[in-house]
């Protein structure tokens, strides 16, 4: 067997929720105005018979205990291509409305930073650069057949008639979390069974490198593929799982989830057309620049209004000037280091009254009293600012034409994962943008790393203004005065 060893899941459960759903409900819309969407549903529902996805029509009636949601013809990427989607959070008494969130949330899956780690990888122990190659499942959510009990909620009126759906539906909630259950150990078979080393699966795609010189003859294609490639392709055949001839593809660029990775120069790009859409969407939420309430509400589509006010739009504005410069992630300039290897090495801490910081190579320490105008009682506050602060000095004070690798450690895991992850509350934005600002203009590398209390004894001092034990702990320790970043003042009463 090939999965006898592979670990399960619980299955998803229903939502058991207060207010009470009809026996039967009929939520069903006419066919479109649109002629082509009109004449794609009843093609497509051909299709979805012939395949004994749906069943033949029972009649005009609904059964008792059978819901009907409204069905629509939706573009593809390419907009002369159409999908039926099914509507199933349309209306109070909805599908998705049945199912317990988290059930269906949080399903993993592999992104550009697990290519970035393979591609790393490959860097490190070849000296040629490898292809990428990139294989897709055909109607993927499709496959999935779903309960009887459920099928029968399913039911798609098509010119007045009623067909039973018995797949899992687009515009389903729970059909994403049933698809990468499967995929997820389809893969597993692909990476322990087949012995694939590299391969990452999203959603109906699946994708990794392959040696430019390993191909292999692929009979039903009467071609030669990457031969990783050609073992996934072979695993599915045996499992039955279809795939169309055009959707797999490899070359040394190749576009994976909407970014164009490049093995040779170890870049990854958003394509010009995508990143112009972007700015583009974007810049909607900016367009009340000049408005002189202090927040606005924007029509985004019909059911979605979105909230902004001025602090959400200058961090947009900050991302458009940014994105509009940007040349794509170098992923050699991203890949780990040893802090052993670092040219400047920063210790950080802080207090509720001071923050201190000093270099241990140097002999030098600088101190600060915290700002007024900052929240008085959030030490996290202090300590991100104290590592934005050591670094901006050490951009400053140690200049080079090359970019440097800083270490800058610190007591706080709060601030780790902050600098470390670029994601945090609110109140921090502002010094996570100054951080990310140095980090562009400089191309620095740098490290924030979690250090024990116990160890850092010296900054600790320094941050109490204890100057006093600084000094007994390094004698030749010189201590000075610093001026935490003007931006950060009064950054959280915006």
């Amino acid at each position: 067997m090939l999965v006898t060893s592979n670990p399960s899941s619980p299955p998803i459960q229903i939502n058991p929720s207060s207010n009470p759903y009809p026996i039967t409900h009929d939520a069903s819309l006419p066919p479109p105005a649109d002629k082509h969407h009109a004449d794609f549903l009843r093609s497509q529902q051909d299709v979805e018979i012939h395949k004994k996805r749906f069943s033949k029509s029972f009649g005009q009636h609904l059964l008792p205990s059978m819901y009907s949601m409204p069905i629509h013809a939706v573009p593809k990427t390419d907009p002369s291509d159409l999908r039926m989607v099914t509507n199933q959070s349309a209306g109070p008494f909805s599908l998705n409305s049945m199912v317990l969130h988290d059930d269906v949330a949080g399903y993993p899956l592999d992104n550009m930073r697990h290519l970035r780690e393979i591609l790393l990888s490959c860097h490190s122990t070849s000296s040629t650069p490898p292809i990428l190659w990139k294989s897709d499942i055909a109607e993927a959510y499709r496959l999935m057949p779903v309960h009887p009990c459920w099928q029968i909620k399913q039911v798609n009126m098509i010119d007045g008639f009623h067909h039973v759906d018995r797949n899992g539906a687009f515009g389903g909630h729970r059909t994403g979390s049933f698809w990468i259950a499967f995929n997820a150990l389809v893969t597993w078979i692909a990476k322990h069974i087949k012995l694939i080393q590299f391969l990452c699966a999203y959603s109906n795609d699946s994708f990794g490198p392959n040696n430019s010189n390993n191909f292999t003859y692929y009979e039903p294609y009467n071609t030669l593929m990457p031969s990783n490639q050609v073992t996934l392709l072979q695993l599915w055949d045996k499992l039955g799982i279809p795939h169309k001839q055009k959707k797999q593809i490899c070359g040394s660029l190749l576009k994976i989830i909407g970014i164009d990775v490049d093995p040779r120069t170890m870049t990854m790009t958003l394509p010009p057309n995508r990143l112009s859409m972007l700015l583009r969407e974007l810049m909607k939420f900016t367009r009340y620049a000049n408005h002189k309430s202090p927040s606005f509400t924007l029509k985004v589509s019909p059911d979605l209004t979105l909230y902004v006010n001025k602090v959400i739009r200058n961090d947009l504005l900050w991302v458009i000037e940014h994105l509009s410069a940007a040349t794509g992630t170098h992923i050699l300039r991203s890949y780990y280091w040893s802090p052993d290897g670092a040219d400047i090495t920063i210790y950080c801490d802080a207090c509720l009254n001071g923050m201190g910081f000093y270099y241990p190579e140097h002999d030098l320490s600088l101190y600060a009293t915290v700002p007024p105008e900052t929240p008085s009682d959030q030490i996290f506050y202090f300590e991100a600012l104290c590592i934005v602060s050591a670094l901006q000095h050490a951009t400053e004070k140690f200049t080079s034409a090359a970019p440097l690798k800083i270490v800058i450690f610190t007591d706080n895991t709060n601030s780790v994962d902050i600098f470390s992850s670029l994601y945090s509350l609110p109140a921090y934005t502002d010094i996570l943008k100054l951080f990310c600002d140095i980090l562009i203009q400089t191309s620095h590398k740098v490290h924030v790393l979690h250090v024990p209390g116990s160890t850092n004894t010296v900054a600790d001092a320094l941050s109490h203004a204890n100057f006093l034990l600084a000094l007994k702990l390094l004698p030749s320790l010189s201590i000075s005065y610093f001026q935490p970043p003007h931006i950060m003042l009064g950054a959280t009463k915006k």
